[in-house]
Formats: structure tokens, C-alpha cells, sequence
């Protein structure tokens, strides 16, 4: 079987699944996802259709390829081999694939290529980009926020201080602005996160709407 570790964003698990439909559809090799994450699962044939992309460290793909040249001289880099739990703190991955990956250039993996843990990566001949969003509502207020000379240099600090306040944690919010700590659901939380994950959203569907404020932080 080949493990084909899936990123926890759009392209990263469309690719994924493209690599597994041709291994395993027009190839006749035996297919799987590697999630890299316990309990997650972002597999093509998987019979509940389920697609996990919670937060995930990217580093963990680069964990998941050497783990299975680890695997090579006793078992053939087999990650059947590799028994796992629900157990986050437990959950050791392991995959022989990354169609995709956006750490490529830094030192971890280049100490695993030196190490030949680690086969060197190449183009796929895809170019991402990066871009810089406002809402509508933003521009309406100042427009100048639509064009990079509008957002560079000091004299824009004050102004992009004002305008983009401080997101707010679940947590935080419940802490330092509810006046009743979360005991009673109001238009911005519906009660106290009950998880240290909780804790760290800024979004939570139905429970937290995320909050924004002026800070310290944001005195220019």
C-alpha cells in the first residue's frame, strides 16, 4: 500500500485524491490517506465521505515521509506497521507521498534530504499566490485600504490600527469583555468554551461569532 499524506487545505486534499484515484484505479496499487493528525481523515474512498480540515501542522508531513524511511530496513517502509490510536500524543504518521507542500525550501526538510530520510522535492509546476483582502464594507469606509500604498510605511499605522481592530479568542472574550463571563449566552457567545481548543477559536458556528477590539495593542 501506498500512503499518500493529504494537506489540510483545498488544493493539498484535491491532490490527495487525484494521487489515490490514479495509483489505485488506473495503476492497480493499493491506496490510503495519511491525515496526520488523530481521529482526522481526508481519504477519497472513504465510505462516510468525511473531510476533515481542522488545523494541522504542515511539519507533520515531513514527519509522516521520514517515519516511513525509518520503516524501510525492517519492514519496507510498510505503514501498516505503524499501530495507532485516537490518542493525539500517541499518533505517530507515516506516508510515502506528499503531492503537495509549502515548506519545501526550509531546514527541516533539508536535514531529512542530507539524512536520506527524504527523497528532494521538486516543482509541480503549479504557482500559488498571496493576496491581501478587505470586506466591501472596509473599503467603503476608506477606500485607500484596497491598494498596498495605502497600507505601507508609518504614516498608515495609526489609520490600519483603527480600522482592522484585534481578533479575540473564545476564551478571551469570555474573560476580559462578557460581563458575566460566559454564563449567560449573549449576541456574541452562547457560553464558556469547554475545551482548551475551544478556548483558542476565533470562530466557533453557532456558539461564537468572533469578536474584534481596540487594545493596547493597537495604540500607535
Amino acid at each position: 500500500e501506498i500512503r499518500v499524506a493529504s494537506g489540510n487545505w483545498a488544493s493539498g486534499a484535491a491532490l490527495s485524491f487525484l494521487t489515490q484515484i490514479v495509483l489505485s484505479e488506473l495503476l492497480g496499487v493499493p491506496s490510503a490517506s495519511e491525515a496526520s493528525k488523530a481521529g482526522e481523515t481526508r481519504n477519497f474512498y472513504d465510505h462516510l465521505g468525511r473531510l476533515d480540515l481542522s488545523k494541522t501542522a504542515r511539519s507533520s508531513h515531513i514527519a509522516a515521509a521520514s517515519n516511513a524511511s525509518l520503516l524501510h530496513p525492517k519492514f519496507g517502509g510498510d505503514c501498516y506497521h505503524v499501530t495507532n490510536t485516537d490518542d493525539e500524543d500517541q499518533y505517530v504518521p507515516c506516508a510515502h507521498f506528499i503531492p503537495e507542500f509549502w515548506g519545501a525550501g526550509g531546514q527541516d526538510t533539508s536535514l531529512l534530504v542530507q539524512a536520506q530520510l527524504l527523497e528532494p522535492p521538486s516543482g509541480l509546476g503549479v504557482l500559488g499566490q498571496e493576496s491581501w483582502f478587505v470586506t466591501k464594507f472596509t473599503a467603503d469606509e476608506d477606500a485607500s485600504v484596497v491598494s498596498y500604498y495605502g497600507l505601507r510605511g508609518d504614516e498608515n499605522r495609526e489609520k490600519l490600527a483603527r480600522l482592522f481592530k484585534r481578533p479575540t479568542t473564545w476564551k478571551e472574550y469570555c474573560e476580559e469583555v462578557s460581563t458575566s463571563n460566559c454564563s449567560v449566552p449573549d449576541d456574541t457567545a452562547q457560553r464558556y468554551p469547554s475545551t482548551s481548543q475551544e478556548e483558542a477559536k476565533m470562530f466557533a458556528n453557532g456558539l461564537y461569532t468572533g469578536y474584534f477590539r481596540y487594545t493596547d495593542a493597537n495604540n500607535c
